[in-house]
């Protein structure tokens, strides 16, 4: 019971581990519990760690734009940049990777919201967020064996839960990624099954969800703005079914 104790204490093959990109490094690299997801992008047998080498279309035509673009580059950088495309690419051809992203994909697929993730080549935050969320839709919600015993791990190291939270404060934190993902979850706490599959982490070791803290009067702020947001869209949609019945008598 990834939300409440018993914690899940380790990562396993094909979990997910979510969080700032310089947290996730750090634990794979330098927690004894995230041993087994110190694995080489290269390692053919062994499926993605991250939801990163999960690659969709809008990403592969970037990395196949870069590459054109930048064949005969000299630049140290973006030939660095070339080689860390080329082993994602060259990651795909792993059977284990593609009945994973088949999974993921046929999961997408089926959800009106991120099925445009699988189609689309436009490369934007508005993609890549729906990305970030179906995976954890994916491995939360998805009903099928490959993923059954899946969890995601969701490192809430160097996080500012107050700018993730405040819209108002259009920073980093709330434009991330990550704090895409946190406040998705957040929405959908009371989905057991997501409670289930999603283990915080703080300080090396698991945790409970952020809201849940010492920082939940963070979250109950947010809650109010989402209650508030839901109330509008309600009275919004009820003015609409009143001046649709009236134009029609």
């Amino acid at each position: 019971m990834p939300f409440n104790p018993p914690f899940r204490t380790k990562f396993y093959k094909g979990d997910l581990i979510y969080g700032l990109n310089p947290e996730r490094t750090r634990y794979i690299n330098g927690t004894k519990a995230f041993e087994d997801a110190r694995v080489p992008i290269n390692e053919y047998g062994y499926p993605p760690t991250v939801i990163d080498y999960y690659l969709i279309p809008a990403e592969l035509d970037q990395i196949k734009c870069f590459v054109k673009k930048n064949i005969d580059t000299n630049n140290e950088n973006k030939l660095a940049k070339i080689h860390d495309m080329e082993s994602k690419y060259n990651y795909t051809k792993n059977d284990e990777y593609k009945k994973y992203k088949d999974n993921f994909f046929n999961h997408l697929k089926h959800d009106e919201k991120y099925i445009s993730v699988t189609e689309s080549l436009e490369y934007n935050r508005t993609i890549m967020g729906r990305k970030c969320k179906g995976g954890l839709s994916w491995v939360s919600i998805g009903n099928n064996e490959l993923i059954k015993n899946i969890h995601v791990h969701f490192i809430l190291d160097g996080i500012d839960m107050e700018s993730v939270t405040n819209k108002h404060n259009m920073n980093k934190y709330y434009n991330s990624m990550t704090g895409k993902e946190l406040r998705w979850i957040f929405r959908h706490r009371t989905n057991h099954k997501i409670a289930e599959k999603v283990q915080f982490w703080k300080n090396n070791n698991p945790t409970f969800p952020p809201w849940n803290g010492p920082e939940s009067f963070i979250w109950i702020n947010y809650a109010r703005h989402l209650q508030k947001k839901n109330e509008e869209k309600e009275e919004e949609e009820r003015y609409d079914g009143l001046s649709r019945l009236f134009h029609l008598l």
